[in-house]
């Protein structure tokens, strides 16, 4: 049914649920067919919408949303109903919640839909046949749209029972397709050691550093920022909580969880066995914790916003021939800032950070009013700590 009056303003919305959309569905082709429809038509298109974003989920649908609150906008610019044009009605939507969203509209006399594939108009004046019709194929995409989400996570499951990790593969790993064809026609799928040797080494050495000098994350991750061996592309992410991720990952252990269940990998290991076990618990580290000097983890370089590390010199002292620790501290230079200025590395003595620090210390005055305030907190917080911690014995009581 067309629309009473005539229709100059339109939208044009292609959508895929996904990367992966068969070639007849991809936003190219949408837009291609989507355009050619207005031009048949003399309708000026203010605005195309090209996104991937699911259709069947209401929380998820960011784009769709955006689209919803543009058409009042452009229908209150122009005094006059606007025309969506979609390719079918799947397109647009494949729940309830987002449909009643779009029927407002078209009561409203905002919003006019042209599926052309399917050569359908649908308006305000659609009969409650067409209308009880629609609200079938929408019950219908639904019911396709779960049965695949079903079938999918079932697919998942069974590749997981194998012994393949059915997701990303993390640093160090490579998601690949090969061997024979699996009950679809495509390879099979599977994780390898990734063949850019930079990302295998780069997760060896993180293991390392926390097997042997059991560096926290932050220490390990400005340690091998300063050492260079960050591939470019992921300076900008490699952060302490890029490092908690992989240190906490099972995966580099052999194993994986999958959607509450564990399962044992094919995956080859590329982290040495003796680290894997310090990381993991399961034996005390063989080397020494890294040194940790009276203000470790408390200064951060003022040039770059680097932490500043506690590196101990150990000197002997040629009129007594006695082996003499230097307390030292220096830049991390995790952002390679130093580095890529030509700086050399600076070390500081402790003693010459103490005396800099000792006068502003020495300038510090506390009112007896503020000493009294601050003791009534300390008190108070006390208090609560010691009532906690008698609730928490009393629990392991019951």
């Amino acid at each position: 049914m067309i629309a009473n009056s005539p229709i100059r303003h339109a939208v044009l919305l292609c959508r895929i649920s996904d990367e992966k959309q068969e070639d007849g569905y991809s936003l190219d082709a949408q837009e291609k067919y989507g355009k050619d429809y207005c031009v048949k038509h003399g309708w000026i298109i203010e605005r195309t919408f090209r996104f991937i974003e699911t259709a069947s989920k209401v929380g998820e649908r960011d784009k769709f949303q955006e689209l919803i609150r543009y058409i009042p906008t452009l229908h209150s610019k122009h005094k006059a109903q606007i025309v969506l044009v979609v390719e079918k009605l799947d397109r647009l939507t494949r729940e309830y919640t987002s449909l009643e969203r779009i029927w407002e509209l078209i009561r409203a006399g905002k919003l006019v839909i042209h599926f052309y594939k399917d050569n359908k108009i649908i308006d305000a004046n659609c009969s409650p046949a067409e209308i009880f019709n629609i609200d079938i194929q929408t019950a219908v995409a639904k019911y396709q749209a779960l049965n695949t989400a079903r079938e999918v996570t079932k697919g998942m499951r069974e590749k997981a029972e194998q012994g393949w990790y059915p997701g990303r593969a993390p640093l160090g790993y490579k998601n690949v397709r090969k061997g024979g064809d699996d009950k679809h026609g495509r390879q099979k799928a599977s994780i390898i050691v990734d063949p850019d040797e930079c990302n295998v080494r780069l997760a060896r050495r993180i293991f390392e550093l926390r097997a042997t000098e059991n560096l926290s994350y932050r220490d390990i991750a400005g340690q091998i920022r300063g050492e260079g061996i960050v591939p470019p592309a992921k300076l900008k992410t490699f952060t302490k909580s890029t490092v908690e991720k992989i240190l906490t990952n099972p995966f580099y252990s052999g194993r994986y969880d999958w959607q509450g269940e564990w399962f044992n990998g094919k995956h080859e290991l590329i982290i040495p066995q003796e680290h894997l076990d310090v990381v993991y618990g399961r034996k005390k580290g063989a080397f020494s914790r890294r040194p940790r000097g009276l203000l470790s983890s408390f200064l951060t370089c003022a040039s770059c916003g680097c932490q500043i590390l506690y590196d101990p010199k150990m000197k002997v002292v040629k009129s007594t021939g006695e082996t003499k620790k230097y307390d030292y501290y220096h830049c991390s230079d995790g952002r390679q800032v130093h580095r890529e200025a030509g700086e050399r590395q600076v070390n500081v003595a402790e003693v010459h950070l103490l005396n800099e620090l000792a006068q502003p210390v020495r300038d510090i005055s506390i009112t007896e009013e503020l000493a009294a305030e601050l003791s009534k907190a300390l008190r108070k917080t006390h208090e609560k700590t010691v009532a906690a911690h008698r609730r928490t014995i009393e629990g392991y009581k019951l």
